[in-house]
């Protein structure tokens, strides 16, 4: 995706590229990628290689961005229970005492406004991770190593927890629900 012959120098040039584009370069990238073989869409298994998990610290700039966020998602929140209940008053006055649980569905919009700002701070906090990846990366190939990025949780460790707490069936593996 960098280095001679390609559109940019090196990652920095790339990842200064992505974040201009935003979701419509990042999805250029994951096509790419897919299109010369660097990217599969198909499940990992996790058996003949071995991981270590890494704890890394935020540097200064990265915790002020995500306090930075984590107030944005506040000051959200309140601004949505302000119209909430602007909205519900208007509504009781449009139609009565029961027109707000006919016509507004509190529970539908809060769902949603915590499964975004989840998500939100998922990518946050994996994109803050990028650059140390890259690093730990680059090092790995040097050791001549092989490596795989996961942009996407593989799922497989949830799964195998989930039948592990399964009752056995007669073959010795988890039911199957």
């Amino acid at each position: 995706l960098h280095g001679p012959g390609r559109p940019h120098r090196d990652f920095e040039e790339l990842k200064a590229a992505v974040e201009r584009g935003g979701l419509a370069a990042m999805e250029l990238v994951a096509i790419t990628m897919r299109s010369e073989g660097m990217l599969s869409c198909r499940a990992l298994s996790f058996r003949g290689t071995t991981f270590n998990m890494r704890i890394m610290q935020l540097e200064p700039e990265q915790t002020a961005m995500y306090t930075a966020a984590a107030e944005l998602w506040q000051r959200l929140f309140k601004v949505l229970c302000n119209f909430q209940l602007s909205e519900k008053r208007f509504l009781q006055s449009m139609y009565g005492k029961k027109g707000p649980g006919k016509h507004m569905d509190v529970a539908t919009i809060m769902r949603y406004f915590w499964s975004m700002q989840q998500q939100f701070f998922k990518q946050l906090l994996i994109s803050l991770k990028v650059d140390k990846a890259v690093q730990m990366a680059n090092d790995a190939l040097t050791r001549g190593e092989q490596v795989v990025i996961s942009m996407w949780s593989t799922g497989e460790a949830l799964m195998e927890l989930g039948l592990q707490r399964l009752p056995s069936g007669p073959d010795g593996q988890g039911a199957a629900a």
